[in-house]
């Protein structure tokens, strides 16, 4: 299949664990979620349109819980798999100072760790992502 929805450049793709979700990010500031089950037909079963400005990483949680986007706005939109019909994110992360350039749930998915072009990772526990509260914030990298 061949899937044509974005309108500018995709920057980033990742399968759920599972197989069953095909997630596109694209710098037309949107993510283009397909059931891989459905791929020929090339329908969307959601279209997430928060980022305002490119995307440039997506990560399914290890559960397939959960969908993080990271943007060059300097945000992470966090989704429930679930409910990504709706577009209602649980949780906006807004730490970091310049582009979040990639995005990485731990083995276990108790955390998320977000890598910036600020030179800074921030990790936050997936149990409190509402907040928005770090647990820790890597400076060295």
């Amino acid at each position: 299949a061949v899937l044509e929805d974005a309108t500018a450049a995709v920057r980033t793709v990742a399968y759920s664990p599972n197989g069953g979700q095909l997630a596109v990010g694209s710098w037309d500031n949107k993510v283009y979620v397909y059931e891989t089950s459905n791929l020929a037909t090339g329908a969307t079963i959601a279209v997430l349109e928060d980022a305002t400005d490119g995307v440039n990483t997506v990560a399914y949680s290890p559960n397939g819980g959960q969908l993080a986007i990271g943007s060059s706005e300097n945000k992470v939109y966090v989704y429930e798999t679930s409910n990504l019909a709706t577009g209602a994110t649980i949780a906006v992360l807004e730490d970091a100072t310049a582009a979040v350039r990639t995005v990485a749930y731990s083995p276990n998915g108790g955390q998320l760790a977000v890598g910036s072009w600020d030179n800074k990772v921030y990790v936050y526990e997936t149990s409190n992502l509402a907040t928005g509260a770090t647990i820790a914030v890597l400076e060295d990298a």
